[in-house]
């Protein structure tokens, strides 16, 4: 049906083609890595602040006792006088709300990943608070 040397320009062509699909993809693998770096150190600092989270709860109460004592009357530091201290310290529930918000986005993308293409999505869960 086609010539001899129209059947060999198609296949040389083909060729071509899957060559050149074949660095479009290394090149998307590339910058998928580039991109996914930051996100692989946000992930890293996650895991670490949920080895770390216990002990912290454990010692906030006594260290910002402490802190406040220390402080206590100190111009340009203390909550009342408007310092970074205090501002610090007023920060901390947006910082909590923050992380934690970051690590139930990641659980249910992972869920997410987990689940089979085509099955259907669980029910919502109910928010949680702090």
């Amino acid at each position: 049906m086609y010539p001899n040397e129209e059947l060999t320009r198609l296949a040389a062509r083909k060729a071509l083609l899957r060559l050149e699909i074949d660095l479009h993809r290394r090149q998307c693998a590339i910058a998928a890595a580039q991109l996914a770096a930051p996100l692989a150190a946000v992930d890293r600092g996650i895991a670490t602040w949920r080895r770390i989270s216990p002990w912290v709860k454990l010692l906030a109460l006594p260290g910002g006792l402490l802190v406040g004592r220390l402080f206590k009357g100190r111009s340009g530091l203390g909550r009342s006088r408007g310092g970074w201290l205090g501002t610090a310290m007023a920060a901390i529930p947006l910082v909590m709300r923050g992380a934690k918000m970051a690590i139930n986005l990641k659980a249910a993308f992972t869920a997410a990943e987990a689940r089979p293409r085509g099955a259907p999505a669980p029910p919502p869960a109910s928010p949680s608070r702090l």
